[in-house]
């Protein structure tokens, strides 16, 4: 697990141009980042640190923990794209 609260950590970490482009401006304005495979671990230690959580999944479509309230954000289109593709969207809400 990886966590990122300064800029020194991209350094520490070894982070790829992609991962800085993507991490900078959270650390900036304040917000840590954990990065990895063990969503256990980090979940846990998110949740000893934080009164709000915000889990940006990547790719996955279901959450794999209980959470108390789900929202979406809608992945844009490229131009020109519109209607040759199907943004990802919600169908319904789950339960909470």
């Amino acid at each position: 697990m990886q966590r990122f609260a300064t800029l020194e950590d991209l350094d520490r970490y070894d982070t790829t141009i992609e991962e800085r482009e993507e991490y900078e401006p959270h650390i900036t304005s304040g917000t840590i980042i954990y990065a990895g495979v063990d969503y256990g671990d980090i979940l846990e230690q998110a949740q000893a640190e934080c009164d709000v959580l915000l889990w940006d999944g990547g790719n996955n479509d279901l959450p794999f923990y209980a959470r108390t309230s789900t929202s979406w954000s809608p992945t844009r289109s490229a131009p020109g794209t519109r209607r040759a593709t199907t943004p990802a969207r919600p169908t319904s809400a789950w339960p909470t």
